[in-house]
């Protein structure tokens, strides 16, 4: 007899009533989802990309939740699981990131405390002989120097000290000029403001921070002077003078600095003004042009 050759045959159909296995697509997703934000939760700020993940967690979890309920998927308990996690992501990124708020404010408040200008005075006190010094941050007596109403004098020698968190200085306003911007713009003009600085306390290595100095700005006509950006050639100053961004020296060592303001045109600056970077008062100096 020959062989006969087997015939493939289709698979059987499914019995009547039967199911396929439940799927659990959306349960797996919340889970994964739910771990991610959990990791992510205790980083602060970065934290923000953890809530939106813990939402999405949430959403997918409750609809898995429901479904499975329903018995259309499976996986509830991974779907729990997840949306737990998820909505724990967020109460402990929102607490973290309140945290993370209030330890900077704290510091900027430190640091505002600590940030002051003051001047000393060129004569000294007739018994002690110590340099006498008052505080512009502090509650300003009604003649102290500096104020808005009693400003102070650019190039009279005056030695302000400034000090921002452990760092300090000793600086001088010897002088202002008024210049062409090395643009060379019809009219256009540069103020050049220039001075002594001492750094006398470093808390941050041997050399001084430029960060540290001071901002200084001009005023005319009762408002700040909007700066054009415009630079000036300071070689008449002489090599020995640097700019601010470049005040870095070890204590005790004394150095000619410069900052230069771009004027717009036909304004003439009638006040220096002189913040630290945390403080909330300034000192006002006159110009004299």
């Amino acid at each position: 007899m020959s062989e006969q050759t087997p015939v493939p045959t289709a698979p059987a159909p499914a019995a009547p009533g039967a199911t396929l296995p439940p799927k659990k697509g959306l349960a797996v997703a919340a889970l994964v989802l739910g771990i991610v934000a959990i990791v992510g939760a205790w980083i602060p700020i970065l934290n923000i990309g953890s809530i939106v993940i813990a939402l999405v967690g949430v959403v997918l979890g409750v609809i898995a939740i429901v479904q499975a309920v329903k018995g259309k998927a499976a996986g509830k308990v991974m779907a729990i699981v997840g949306t737990s996690l998820s909505a724990l992501s967020i109460v402990i990124a929102i607490v973290v990131n309140a945290a993370t708020v209030a330890a900077v404010d704290d510091a900027l408040d430190e640091l505002d405390d600590q940030s002051t200008i003051g001047v000393v005075d060129s004569e000294t006190d007739d018994a002690s002989g110590d340099e006498a010094t008052s505080n512009v941050d502090e509650e300003p007596a009604a003649d102290a120097v500096g104020t808005w109403d009693n400003p102070g004098v650019l190039g009279d020698a005056t030695v302000w000290t400034v000090a921002q968190g452990e760092d300090s200085w000793e600086i001088t306003f010897d002088s202002i000029d008024i210049v062409d911007a090395i643009t060379g713009d019809d009219g256009q003009k540069v103020a050049v403001i220039s001075g002594t600085a001492t750094p006398t306390a470093i808390s941050d290595g041997p050399t001084s921070n430029w960060a540290t100095f001071p901002m200084i700005g001009l005023m005319a006509d009762g408002a700040a002077v909007d700066d054009t950006y415009d630079f000036a050639d300071t070689d008449f100053l002489g090599a020995d003078f640097r700019s601010t961004v470049d005040l870095e020296a070890t204590a005790g060592t004394t150095m000619n600095w410069y900052t230069t303001v771009g004027l717009p045109a036909g304004v003439v600056p009638e006040i220096v003004t002189v913040e630290t970077f945390f403080g909330s008062d300034a000192v006002y100096l006159v110009t004299g042009l």
